[in-house]
């Protein structure tokens, strides 16, 4: 080797040498280079391992996910012998134990997003329910037509608590049919997960909201799939930014736990 830059250098070893060296002590300054690049390649090699590894195992849950699916429930029509956990376009996977709404709000006791839960639930079906459109036909092949809902929910009535929402819909960008795996955990990976859902609160309203809980609940005959959400609808204070002038952005916050609201998982979009 010559630290003479006019001769001709090894393409790889002539950058080192003028980009890594101030042309003296070269060996060192170049093993010191060589150590640096070898360390940074073995954590690289590493982190890559990692990510190959969680890919495999994300896929081998969603693989399980599918296959729960399969066997659990029917294309169509009303379940025979066996609960269905898919009601049109969504389906409510990773499901707990069921218990009842007493032990469920002790749970979450500590949780202002279920303050008077179970109050702001019945109220919700009482609204809800009393729309003919909102029922799911085959629970009601023989009741009347002047049908009103008035039962309530009781700390005695059971619940299951769910995990996972898969979304199936149309793209309105490619019009292919896909599906959405919506998290709301609280040890997902050993981390907290709650995904962003779309949801049509009223018929010409959509909102988005994070999951805070769902859940399947039975009462009066009917079986649904419901959702407790934290809507963004609350406006950022001050005057709009520039930039979200020209893009025509709203910039908007979550609501307070305390306000978070009440929806049938139907509804959601994903």
């Amino acid at each position: 080797m010559t630290t003479k830059q006019p001769e001709k250098f090894h393409g790889p070893l002539r950058k080192r040498y003028l980009n890594r060296t101030n042309s003296k002590n070269v060996m060192e300054q170049l093993a010191c280079w060589d150590e640096t690049f070898f360390a940074a390649a073995a954590i690289r090699e590493s982190i890559e391992s990692w990510d190959k590894m969680m890919e495999a195992r994300q896929k081998e849950l969603e693989k399980a996910a599918k296959s729960q699916y399969a066997a659990d429930n029917k294309p169509q029509g009303k379940p025979k012998g066996k609960e269905s956990y898919r009601w049109e376009q969504i389906y409510l996977g990773a499901r707990e134990q069921t218990i009842t709404f007493s032990v469920f709000e002790a749970e979450h006791k500590d949780d202002s997003a279920f303050s008077r839960f179970r109050v702001g639930l019945n109220q919700f079906l009482r609204q809800f329910l009393n729309v003919p459109e909102n029922r799911i036909d085959f629970e009601w092949e023989n009741t009347p037509e002047d049908y009103k809902y008035k039962a309530a929910l009781t700390g005695a009535d059971m619940l299951t608590a769910c995990r996972l929402l898969e979304v199936q819909y149309q793209s309105t960008m490619t019009w292919q049919n896909t599906e959405d795996l919506l998290r709301c955990s609280p040890d997902y990976h050993k981390h907290s997960r709650y995904d962003t859902v779309l949801f049509q609160d009223t018929p010409n309203v959509y909102i988005f909201a994070r999951l805070v809980s769902i859940f399947i609940c039975s009462t009066d005959g009917h079986r649904l799939p419901m959702a407790l959400v934290q809507p963004f609808n609350v406006g950022i204070s001050g005057r709009p930014r520039t930039v979200d002038l020209d893009l025509k952005l709203i910039r908007l916050k979550l609501v307070k736990k305390t306000y978070s609201h009440r929806a049938r998982a139907k509804t959601s979009m994903g």
